[in-house]
């Protein structure tokens, strides 16, 4: 990603993964929606429920009011391998306090014993995708360099030293380039080309220049990604008869992502590092290091349709369509190098990059079956399913093409989404619930299939005034994944695949204890 930050000018960081981050849910709720695995489609009753189906709100008989505070744990580990193929790892691990479900329903009664008994309102906060991580790892190596790829992408490009060297660099080149040129970390030569401080030059007898890495560097890599994404919705809601449950949604996806990473590289030898200047002059690079910083404010707009049905005594089924989500992204970003040289410290930071556009993402449908076992227990299972082809990115005003590309890449390679949810309760007495949850969701792609599990339990107590209080513990683990945080280019601006460069293989966790305290009215 440190090289796939562009100019504000073309604004190239979104892509698939991206619009996919920004779309997917794995949804919180209460601690007894959370204690199920959400598999909650044809349950209802809880407001916890209302997101997945709007429906559940009118399954309830009475009013309710419900906040669940929870704390989150991230756990990451990450192995770096350098371009030595040596490996380290670390792990790193981030908490915080957050509540990722509040809510409040009103049951309004109609009178009648049959056809439309009652009409149910509710407002529901619930977070829909926690962004926490954190870690730091550090490896080493002698074939490649950060600020070399910089120096070849600048080299690709074809800059004018003088233009990279200017104020008005920022508005017409990659700001990598500017910045790495301006912070001395990459410079000229013999005309247009370009080499970095981490690197020698040697001439060949034709006149060729060959370009190397001069010594070992030690590098250090840090990431932090923190933010929520939360549906705020607005609900109504129809019972008919006890057996036929109808509802509405409408939704208002809010969030806030911020993402920082920066790798360093320090010369463990300064003399391999050291070069001339015409004037005789014996300069040695000592330490280097580039920085990122990216943050996107989300809100956006979909509506949900939802019904539950009882067939007979102890059968639900249900059933959800979400429609597509109009999503506004605001992101602003910045970047910044340092160098440190024996004779001087230098910086250079861009200006603060802004940039919006739209992401529609797309159509959910859910179904749902349970069956309860009187007043002792019940099972549940969801089926969810997206399909992420359809989702597209689109430019403010009417320049629609300068997606084209990347939207072409979401139709032909993002796949689809199936989610399956399970969950279990028992009632060893009426004012306990135990309860157990499965999760899992396949995300597949012509290029990875990718499975994210949870499991979790819970325990509840209902009392015989209007208290009742919920707790839940749920762990999530997600699949690999691997980063590159540099490559190099050739001269016709395509990738170098010569160059074995280092690689970061991440692998995530997160534990949420989540308590949901309620009153029925």
């Amino acid at each position: 990603m440190l090289l796939c930050i562009c100019a504000a000018l073309t604004a190239g960081a979104q892509n698939m993964y991206d619009a996919i981050s920004f779309s997917e849910n794995h949804y919180a709720g209460s601690a007894r929606t959370i204690g199920l695995g959400n598999a909650v489609t044809a349950l209802g009753s809880d407001p916890g429920s209302i997101g997945i189906n709007p429906a559940g709100s009118a399954v309830a008989g009475y009013s309710q009011f419900t906040f669940s505070p929870s704390l989150v744990f991230s756990s990451t580990r990450a192995d770096f391998m350098d371009d030595n193929s040596i490996v380290t790892s670390s792990t790193g691990t981030r908490s915080r306090f957050a509540l990722p479900n509040f809510a409040a329903t009103a049951v309004l009664s109609t009178g009648r014993s049959r056809g439309l008994k009652s009409m149910s309102f509710g407002l529901v906060s619930n977070t829909t995708q926690n962004y926490l991580d954190r870690f730091d790892v550090s490896g080493g190596g002698d074939r490649t360099s950060l600020f070399g790829s910089i120096a070849s992408y600048a080299q690709s490009a074809g800059y004018d030293p003088a233009l990279l060297a200017s104020s008005s660099a920022w508005n017409s080149c990659q700001w990598q380039s500017v910045s790495a040129y301006q912070s001395g970390l990459i410079s000229d030569f013999a005309g247009n080309n370009f080499v970095a401080a981490t690197e020698q030059v040697k001439q060949n007898a034709d006149g060729s220049y060959d370009i190397y890495t001069a010594g070992y560097l030690d590098r250090a890599y840090s990431r932090k990604v923190s933010g929520t994404k939360y549906d705020i919705v607005l609900n109504y809601a129809l019972n008919f008869s006890d057996r036929l449950f109808l509802g509405v949604n409408l939704g208002f996806p809010c969030g806030h992502y911020a993402f920082s990473e920066s790798l360093s590289e320090t010369a463990e030898n300064s003399a391999d590092f050291t070069f001339e200047y015409d004037n005789g002059e014996k300069v040695s690079f000592m330490r280097g290091a580039n920085s990122y910083a990216y943050t996107a404010d989300l809100s956006g707009v979909y509506a949900k349709i939802g019904v539950i049905w009882l067939p007979f005594a102890g059968l639900r089924l249900g059933a959800a369509v979400q429609t597509p989500t109009a999503l506004e992204v605001n992101e602003r970003f910045q970047i910044s190098n340092s160098s440190k040289f024996s004779n001087s410290t230098n910086r250079s930071t861009s200006p603060q990059g802004e940039y919006s556009y739209y992401i529609y993402s797309p159509w959910r449908f859910n179904l749902g079956a349970a069956y309860t076992f009187g007043r002792f227990g019940l099972v549940s299972v969801d089926y969810e399913r997206t399909d992420y082809r359809d989702m597209h990115y689109e430019e403010k005003g009417d320049s629609y093409n300068t997606f084209a590309d990347v939207n072409e890449e979401i139709r032909t390679y993002a796949g689809f989404s199936d989610m399956l949810r399970v969950g279990l309760e028992a009632k060893p007495v009426p004012k306990l619930a135990l309860r157990l949850g499965y999760a899992m969701t396949a995300r597949n792609t012509d290029f990875v299939d990718t499975k994210i599990r949870s499991l979790s339990c819970g325990v509840g107590y209902s009392s015989d005034s209007a208290f009742f209080c919920d707790f839940a513990l749920r762990g999530t683990k997600y699949p690999a994944s691997y980063y590159t945080p540099y490559v190099y280019y050739n001269a016709d601006g395509t990738v170098n695949n010569d160059f074995l460069t280092p690689e970061i293989t991440m692998k995530r966790n997160l534990m949420e204890f989540v308590a949901t305290f309620g009153w029925r009215f």
